[in-house]
């Protein structure tokens, strides 16, 4: 009978089944990942098949349907699990069989992205020597070179990726959906025409930016290669700094980036010194090249992953990924185990994309990484610029990435190289290389792996305005963020302690009073204050 007391004894049931093998498989995840070993990865991946089998049964499937078409569910807390626990069955729907063959090809995939290096004249470079490279040199070839060598991996997984979209479009079209995008923006609570509109309105409160910003980049970048604007094309815009002469890696250079991780959390009041313990943070040989927050077992075991530097670069990865590892700490671990975990995707990206923006804050580079007040007052300007203008190039980067997404599953037997460039040069408004048989699309360890996240990358762009605006406003005061203890009060209060006990859009304007709205997104964009005035 579906009532309150029988879906209870179903959700301990399954807790009961699951949770010691959730934390088995994120910890198999994280080791494959760090130790780059074969074996590690074939583990994971059982693993994975395993997780399926039960959230994949029918049987179990049919009760949480009577459950939600009862009405006899009527406690919150109850109901809200039950939605959590349908979205994940339903997710999980899939002919065992038809689901191995995809988690075989994803970890193939995934080992392949781990494994490569681009190699440059005859030599092997790791990441950070590659955008190193981009950053220094001034040799339109070797630029073209490297980016060559950096999307080369696409010619042996384009292939690969083809069948996982059709894998995918095929689970989702069983499951009473159009496609897979459509179906992972409806899984992760997101109705598909309302984003749509999101993206629309994003595009056009920052085209006019972007395309003033887009000429004085080509400008910078034509001087700085000896070539003309026209013969500028996608290898040239790896690094911007040299348009606005700001060299942010010297504030980080001989600094250990981690400490300063450690010392900015703990000054807001959300120490990160366990976190860290846990956490696999230096490059060594073998070690995988993805860089991840996971959290193993929903107890407080929460880790990073990443291959740090004493660089802007590895202090924004810093920042963004313990942004996500401090969230899930903080989660209350008294809420039932289904609900501990953010409210959303989106939600979790929000708070961290907030934090990541500080590495070129210039008030941040005063106070937590204790540049002078004279070099403070030398470079805020072009520091806020900078900032500006890289968030700029990401959000119409997301344009490009959620739009071939979205129409790849649509129709994947279009050409999507043409189709990548076309939005490429619609939206980043960067030529197409001469050589049109590179498929960069491939390249791209979001498109293989995590299939459709961009969406939540574009709402939690604008989200992270959101809380920074709110927190400015009514908790810190300005918009400084160093000792100040009250943030972090503020977001586990209101942001991360509810974990997924709330739609994450009513968990949006219980924090900050406000349904989501792009225009506190608009105004950082354009660092003016005429895109709040065009909403009055």
């Amino acid at each position: 009978m579906p009532n309150e007391a029988n879906l209870r004894l179903f959700i301990d049931r399954y807790v009961e089944n699951v949770a010691n093998l959730a934390r088995e498989y994120s910890l198999a995840y994280f080791t494959s990942s760090a130790s780059g070993k074969k074996e590690d990865y074939e583990k994971a991946k059982e693993l994975k098949i395993e997780l399926n089998r039960i959230r994949g049964n029918k049987d179990d499937f049919l009760k949480l349907k009577a459950f939600r078409e009862s009405g006899q569910i009527r406690d919150g807390l109850l109901l809200r699990q039950l939605d959590v626990i349908y979205l994940t069955f339903l997710e999980n729907q899939i002919d065992e069989a038809a689901f191995k063959r995809r988690v075989d090809l994803e970890t193939k995939v995934r080992k392949q992205f781990s494994d490569y290096k681009a190699a440059v004249g005859g030599r092997e470079l790791s990441d950070s020597q590659l955008n190193e490279l981009f950053k220094q040199s001034s040799d339109s070839a070797q630029v073209e070179a490297a980016w060559t060598a950096k999307t080369a991996i696409a010619g042996s997984i384009a292939g690969d990726i083809l069948i996982l979209v059709e894998l995918r479009n095929e689970a989702a079209k069983n499951l009473g959906f159009s496609n897979f995008h459509e179906m992972k923006l409806r899984l992760s609570e997101q109705d598909p025409a309302e984003f749509e509109k999101l993206l629309d309105r994003m595009d056009q409160l920052t085209a006019d930016d972007y395309q003033a910003a887009k000429a004085e980049v080509d400008r910078t970048l034509a001087q700085r290669f000896g070539i003309r604007e026209d013969q500028l094309r996608p290898w040239h815009y790896h690094d911007l700094s040299s348009v606005y002469d700001l060299d942010l890696d010297k504030y980080y250079k001989d600094k250990d980036v981690v400490e300063i991780a450690r010392a900015f959390y703990a000054d807001i009041g959300l120490p990160i010194d366990d976190l860290i313990a846990k956490s696999d943070l230096f490059e060594r040989e073998g070690k995988g090249r993805q860089i991840f927050s996971i959290n193993i077992g929903k107890e407080g075991d929460i880790r990073v992953l990443a291959n740090v530097k004493s660089n802007s670069k590895s202090m924004y990865y810093l920042l963004h990924e313990f942004g996500h590892a401090v969230f899930r700490k903080n989660i209350d671990r008294s809420l039932p185990w289904l609900l501990r975990d953010p409210a959303a995707e989106s939600v979790t990206e929000a708070v961290s994309m907030m934090f990541d923006r500080l590495v070129s804050d210039p008030v941040w580079l005063r106070d937590v990484v204790g540049i002078s007040g004279e070099e403070y007052q030398k470079i805020a300007d072009q520091a806020l610029k900078a900032q500006r203008l890289q968030r700029l190039f990401l959000n119409r980067q997301m344009q490009v990435m959620v739009r071939f997404e979205k129409a790849m599953y649509e129709n994947p037997h279009q050409d999507l190289n043409k189709l990548w460039w076309d939005l490429t040069e619609k939206y980043l408004m960067v030529k197409r290389p001469e050589n049109q048989e590179i498929n960069e699309w491939a390249s791209k360890i979001h498109i293989a792996l995590y299939p459709a996240y961009y969406p939540n990358y574009m709402t939690a762009e604008v989200l992270a305005s959101q809380f920074q605006h709110y927190i400015a406003e009514h908790i810190s005061g300005d918009s400084g963020f160093a000792g100040k203890t009250a943030i972090g009060e503020y977001l586990i209060q209101n942001v991360y302690g509810s974990g997924k006990t709330l739609p994450w859009r009513e968990l949006v304007r219980r924090a900050t009073g406000e349904d989501l709205t792009e225009k506190y997104h608009a105004s950082f964009l354009s660092g003016t204050v005429k895109a709040l005035q065009d909403y009055h």
